[in-house]
């Protein structure tokens, strides 16, 4: 039995397409200590695509964070 069987998933290299929460998780393993082969051998992903995600998921972070919702000036020109 293959490992994304056991997950109830394909990863890309079986034929299938991770979803955005397993795509988020894989980013944030490494992140937390996690040794990139043991991510990156269950899911099926090389370390490029890998990279491709992180990379989108920073750039989606930096943007949240320099977006602001409630109106609210950022603390640097306020103080300024």
């Amino acid at each position: 039995m293959m490992a994304a069987e056991t997950t109830g998933a394909a990863g890309p290299g079986r034929g299938g397409r991770l979803s955005r929460p397993r795509e988020c998780g894989a980013v944030l393993r490494p992140l937390g200590g996690q040794d990139l082969e043991t991510v990156l051998r269950p899911l099926g992903v090389t370390a490029a695509t890998l990279t491709t995600w992180r990379e989108a998921f920073t750039a989606a972070g930096e943007t949240a964070l320099a977006t602001r919702t409630d109106g609210e000036e950022p603390e640097a020109e306020r103080l300024s």
